[in-house]
């Protein structure tokens, strides 16, 4: 398979693929497909932005794993763990004083900063990736 297509592959797959995701998510948890798609045709706006830049993110690592696979070996376990590390002990410390309903509240009130929060740092990685990725191409 030529770059051209299979770049385009991936872009399209991880672009669809979330969205797909984000759908089938929200239909389980409602037990309505009908709710499902017409909350994302109310978010529309933040979620096909974010799942372009998605898209983007996985074209670009992809581009940048042909070009130099050690560096994204060792940079991709190091920032999952370090995530994991570093965020998952504070959802342990809050959820026991949370009821479910509490929890629910409050990402229903947020709900819009949270997917703008999302769509500013989707987009700040995408411009690291491509970075990273001139900077590769002028070795």
């Amino acid at each position: 398979m030529n770059l051209k297509l299979k770049s385009f592959a991936i872009f399209l797959s991880a672009f669809l693929g979330l969205l797909l995701v984000n759908i089938a998510i929200v239909a389980i948890l409602s037990r309505s497909l009908d709710f499902a798609l017409e909350q994302f045709l109310s978010l529309k706006l933040f979620l096909i932005p974010i799942a372009l830049g998605f898209g983007l993110q996985a074209l670009l690592y992809s581009l940048i794993k042909e070009k130099n696979s050690l560096m994204i070996m060792g940079s991709g376990s190091m920032n999952t763990g370090t995530m994991i590390a570093c965020c998952a002990h504070h959802a342990a410390d809050i959820f026991p004083f949370l009821a479910i309903g509490g929890i629910s509240a409050f990402f229903v009130s947020t709900q819009k900063y949270l997917l703008a929060g999302a769509l500013v740092l989707n987009w700040l990685i995408v411009i690291y990736l491509y970075r990273k990725l001139i900077k590769l191409r002028n070795l």
